[in-house]
């Protein structure tokens, strides 16, 4: 944990022996598991993976932004990515499921391969896809 007021729990190794340090970089940030990195201002990251060669552990790199389970990234402001293969790169955004993409601001994504990349969109159950502002 090296951001001030920041903690880190967990890591060193994963299942099978790969380094998978748990990082806190980001002051007031909370990173925990295998392999999770919490750098942005008051971030959290948490879970981790079997195997960090292969697939990676939770990022949360934005402002206020929560990342958890595997391979999830929450790289803006108050966004929130959850589940497996999840991203969440819009302001305020929410991602879950199994890999969904919330890219809009405000959007949500839920289900299974959803992308919302629309301001204020939402998709949700499997492959499905909400482009437009609103939609």
């Amino acid at each position: 944990a090296t951001g001030r007021a920041s903690h880190a729990e967990g890591g060193a190794v994963d299942q099978v022996g790969n380094p998978a340090p748990t990082l806190a970089s980001g002051d007031s940030a909370h990173a925990e598991g295998v392999d999770t990195t919490a750098s942005g201002f008051a971030s959290h990251a948490e879970g981790g993976t079997s195997n960090a060669m292969v697939s990676p552990g939770p990022v949360a790199s934005g402002i206020f932004s929560h990342a958890e389970g595997e391979s999830t990234t929450a790289s803006e402001g108050a966004s929130h990515a959850e589940g497996e293969g999840t991203t969440a790169s819009g302001v305020a955004s929410h991602a879950e499921g199994g890999f969904t993409t919330a890219s809009g601001t405000t959007s949500h994504a839920e289900g299974f391969q959803t992308t919302a990349n629309g301001v204020a969109s939402h998709a949700e159950g499997r492959d499905t896809q909400a482009f437009g502002e609103n939609s």
